[in-house]
């Protein structure tokens, strides 16, 4: 045969390869489309048929409720006991479960463990160590029942071992020794089919009963003060299904932020969002009309040098699991292709019934000739570490909790065989780009 001839048709092919390819290149379209949690209107179902509540009888727990004898006690927010009472009475209106208090061994009504609280006289006999409850509370746990702890989560010996030990780091010298006790605990957990919610809030707090990580052996430097944004803490302990349902139920108060050892539910679903230019500098064009059903683009014909572009995409605001970890303003994080993308920022604060995401292009001649954007909104799960600190003698400890990273670490690691709190990717915007 002809070797030309069989050229011809090889010839053909790549011709129509190429069109092919050109056209895919001005695919431009306007369904602007992102994919959001497909969550659920009614609560989850559940078979809670008990709650066990907790309070840690450390010494320190007192200082949450008890502002007497400071110059700015009068003033000072008791928000421990409101959280406790709404989650009482929330878990009754849900379940029609009264929910069983203890402090240290002493069993009380939903009555007199408030007003115990309130007149402080529910902290007594021998104090509890954070570890030892944990322990204790993950053996005594079954599946029709949930367990929750309302503490500090200060892990500690207590003032005695430093003394025994002549070692004011004593704590901070067997820290992962304390964390391998919380491991154990969670993995017995774990057999057993349970899950754990750590939820996270701010209270003012009485300087006087603040303990640091030495048991005050090197000097409280916040005697006397009330002290702003101290965290307290409700571990939750049981079935996914049954947590799951208490946040829907919205049994707790909202925290500041939370963490759950299982992932979101794998279920999604679409909704459009919209395309508009922030300002004028590339004259984009955004969508086209005449294929509304192809993936949406945005286009240009022309160079504009290094000119950059901002566009600002808008959604209505979508459903987020109550157990979906946020940053500290109560947004999800943003990630993008750092070869298109600049920089994204949420312009809303929650109030509104719509998001706002303002995403800046890199400069015009730094953009690929073709690429698709994707923007990921994901978990923020670093406010662990953020809150936790590892010397809480000295300096400003707002928001911190000495050891926390510990506890949460250790926790995770019983669920999910590592210390680190990976991000989840919880929504996803996508759309294409020619120049």
């Amino acid at each position: 045969m002809n070797k030309k001839l069989l050229l011809i048709p090889i010839g053909i092919g790549l011709l129509a390869w190429i069109i092919i390819e050109m056209l895919k290149t001005t695919d431009t379209g306007s369904k602007f489309e992102m994919t959001i949690p497909d969550v659920a209107a009614a609560p989850s179902s559940s078979s809670i048929k008990s709650v066990t509540l907790y309070l840690d009888n450390s010494g320190s727990m007192k200082g949450y409720f008890d502002f007497r004898g400071l110059k700015d006690g009068a003033s000072a927010q008791v928000s421990v006991l409101g959280t406790l009472s709404n989650m009482i009475d929330n878990c009754y209106k849900a379940y029609n479960v009264h929910p069983i208090s203890y402090c240290g061994a002493t069993k009380y009504t939903d009555s007199n463990f408030l007003s115990g609280i309130s007149d402080y006289s529910i902290f007594q006999g021998t104090v509890t160590k954070l570890d030892e409850v944990i322990q204790s509370i993950c053996k005594a746990t079954n599946p029709s029942g949930v367990s929750i702890i309302a503490s500090d989560m200060v892990l500690s010996y207590g003032p005695q071992a430093l003394k025994e030990n002549q070692d004011p780091d004593f704590n901070k010298h067997n820290l992962d020794k304390l964390g391998a006790a919380v491991y154990n605990a969670m993995v017995s957990c774990q057999k057993k089919g349970l899950d754990a919610l750590l939820l996270q809030y701010y209270s003012d707090y009485n300087g006087n009963y603040y303990c640091n990580y030495t048991e005050n052996l090197k000097q409280n430097q916040f005697r006397g003060k009330v002290m702003k944004k101290r965290p307290f803490y409700l571990l939750a302990i049981g079935k996914k299904e049954n947590l799951v349902s208490m946040m829907d139920s919205h049994c707790f108060n909202e925290p500041q932020h939370v963490y759950a050892s299982f992932p979101m539910d794998d279920k999604s679903k679409t909704q459009p969002f919209k395309v508009e230019l922030a300002n004028k500098n590339v004259g984009w064009l955004i969508g086209d009309p005449d294929k509304p059903d192809t993936p949406g683009s945005i286009s240009s014909n022309s160079d504009f040098g290094n000119a950059r572009s901002t566009l600002m995409l808008t959604c209505d605001r979508f459903a987020i699991p109550g157990y979906v970890s946020l940053n500290d303003n109560q947004q999800l994080v943003p990630l993008w292709d750092n070869g298109v993308v600049e920089n994204v920022q949420e312009m809303n604060d929650g109030a509104s019934s719509q998001q706002q995401f303002q995403v800046s292009l890199k400069p015009y001649n730094e953009l690929p000739s073709k690429a698709e954007v994707t923007i990921t909104l994901n978990s923020d799960n670093s406010w662990m570490e953020r809150a936790s600190c590892d010397d809480d003698t000295k300096g400003n400890i707002d928001g911190k909790t000495w050891g926390l990273a510990t506890v949460v670490g250790n926790i995770n690691k019983a669920y999910n065989n590592t210390e680190t709190v990976e991000p989840q990717k919880i929504a996803e915007i996508k759309f294409n780009l020619f120049k």
